[in-house]
């Protein structure tokens, strides 16, 4: 997760690499208010600090003006599928053992929490439905993916469960799963 303060330690580093167009350091109430909405872009992305601030300083290489945060991530983006390209199988193994053994409890949890069977509508359970369709961004996803596990386990019935929904819920937490592993940082 970037924080604020880490957004300012990029802020820095553009300001020392633009001196001449970098955002205002000046103001401190400027400063934060931008380091605070840098920081909330940047989150969406997974990428560390380190990783921000070396792609601000590769694209300062090449550059004279000040990056915005859709260049900074740009540049991260492609340096991290660079490296992703370079990587050996057995390091890409590797990597991936590691995301698993992260996302384990979480997998687990839904495992622990999935019924499977028709689900009665409730209020909890429409209101649910609604967030997971207008979700918008990584943090937003995951917390409405949660709620919408919560309430679905709260609404399923004690019927025997069938095939039909057995199938669509692996068929679903598959592709949340391949969604997932596309999406995590190579480290």
């Amino acid at each position: 997760m970037i924080t604020t303060a880490d957004t300012l330690q990029v802020m820095m580093i553009v300001a020392a690499c633009h001196h001449r167009t970098a955002p205002r350091m000046d103001d401190r109430e400027a400063a934060l208010v931008t380091a605070k909405i840098w920081a909330e872009l940047f989150d969406e992305f997974d990428f560390s600090a380190s990783e921000l601030i070396a792609a601000v300083k590769k694209r300062a290489k090449v550059l004279p003006d000040a990056p915005e945060p859709a260049d900074i991530l740009r540049v991260a983006r492609a340096t991290r599928a660079e490296r992703g390209e370079r990587e050996s199988d057995d390091e890409r193994e590797a990597r991936q053992d590691a995301l698993n053994r992260k996302i384990a409890p979480e997998v687990k949890a839904i495992t622990r929490a999935t019924t499977f069977g028709p689900a009665r509508s409730t209020p909890r359970l429409n209101t649910a439905r609604d967030a997971l369709e207008n979700c918008d961004g990584k943090r937003q996803s995951q917390e409405a993916i949660h709620e919408y596990l919560g309430a679905l386990h709260e609404a399923r019935s004690t019927a025997a469960p069938t095939a039909i929904s057995g199938l669509t819920m692996a068929a679903k937490i598959a592709a949340a799963r391949q969604s997932l592993d596309a999406e995590q940082p190579t480290k």
